[in-house]
C-alpha cells in the first residue's frame, strides 16, 4: 500500500541519516588513520593529500548538513584535522618517505596531545564535544567535572603513544623487538587499554564530582526517586525473606 511504502521510505531516511551522523561523530579519527595506514602500507605523500582533502571533504559535509536553525559549532578536531593534515602534506612532500616513517606519527599525535591539553587551558575541554550537559542543570557542574577528567584521560594515553614513537623515531627503530614494543605493542596497548578503561574512569570521576557537590547523599538529593525504588526494593526482599523464614520454621 502506499502508506506501507511512505513508511518504509522514512524509515530508510532515518536510518540514512542516523548513519550520516554516526559517520560525522567520529569523522575525526579517518584522517590520522587514513595517513598512518595508507602511509606505510603504499607512500606516505599519497597518504597525507588523501587525508587533506577528506578532511575538508568532511568539515564541508559538517557545515551542510548543520541545524540551519543554530549557529554552526564544529567540533574542534573537525577544524584540527583539515589544518593539520594541509600542514602535514608539504612536509611529508617534501621530506620524503624515510622521515615519514619515522616521525609521521610523532606528528599526528603530537598534535593530538597538543590540542587535548591545549583545550583545558580555554573554556572548551576537548571532550565537551562528545559529552552532552543534558536537560537537568543541577547535573551540569559533575558533568563539566567528568569532561575536565576525561579529557585529561585521553590526553595523558596521546601522550604516552607520543612518546613511546618518539623512541622509534631518534633511535630511528625499523626492525626487532624494541620497533615492535614502541611502535605497536605500548602505544596501541595504552589505547587500547584506555578505551576499556574509559567508562570505569569516567564513573569515578562523576562519583568524586557529586559528592564534592552534594556532599555524601548525592544519590538522595540527585535521584530522590531511584533512592525511594531501592529502599522499597530493599523492603520487598526483606518482607519476602522473613516470610520464607516463617515459613521453613
Amino acid at each position: 500500500s502506499m502508506t506501507s511504502t511512505e513508511e518504509q521510505q522514512e524509515e530508510d531516511e532515518t536510518k540514512k541519516g542516523s548513519i550520516l551522523s554516526l559517520l560525522l561523530a567520529y569523522s575525526w579519527v579517518f584522517p590520522p588513520l587514513i595517513t598512518l595506514i595508507v602511509g606505510w602500507q603504499i607512500n606516505f605523500r599519497i597518504a597525507t593529500l588523501v587525508s587533506a582533502a577528506i578532511s575538508w571533504i568532511l568539515l564541508g559535509i559538517g557545515y551542510i548538513t548543520r541545524d540551519k536553525d543554530q549557529p554552526w559549532k564544529p567540533k574542534t578536531l573537525d577544524v584540527v584535522n583539515p589544518v593539520a593534515m594541509s600542514i602535514l602534506t608539504p612536509i611529508a612532500w617534501l621530506a620524503g618517505e624515510d622521515f615519514c616513517r619515522l616521525w609521521m606519527g610523532v606528528l599526528i599525535l603530537a598534535v593530538f596531545a597538543l590540542v587535548t591539553w591545549g583545550s583545558l587551558l580555554t573554556s572548551k575541554p576537548l571532550l565537551t564535544d562528545f559529552i552532552p550537559l543534558g536537560d537537568d542543570e543541577r547535573l551540569h557542574p559533575v558533568t563539566k567535572d567528568v569532561i575536565v577528567g576525561m579529557t585529561m584521560f585521553l590526553g595523558t594515553i596521546f601522550v604516552i603513544m607520543w612518546a613511546s614513537n618518539m623512541v622509534v623515531a631518534l633511535r630511528k627503530l625499523e626492525v626487532g623487538t624494541q620497533y615492535v614494543i614502541f611502535n605497536f605493542v605500548i602505544p596501541y596497548g595504552t589505547l587500547g587499554m584506555g578505551i576499556f578503561a574509559m567508562k570505569s574512569f569516567g564513573m569515578y570521576f562523576w562519583v568524586q564530582s557529586a559528592e564534592k557537590h552534594y556532599g555524601e547523599n548525592w544519590k538522595q538529593t540527585l535521584f530522590p526517586d531511584e533512592e525511594k525504588d531501592e529502599k522499597q526494593e530493599e523492603s520487598f526482599f526483606d518482607d519476602e525473606n522473613a516470610y520464607n523464614t516463617s515459613q521453613e520454621n
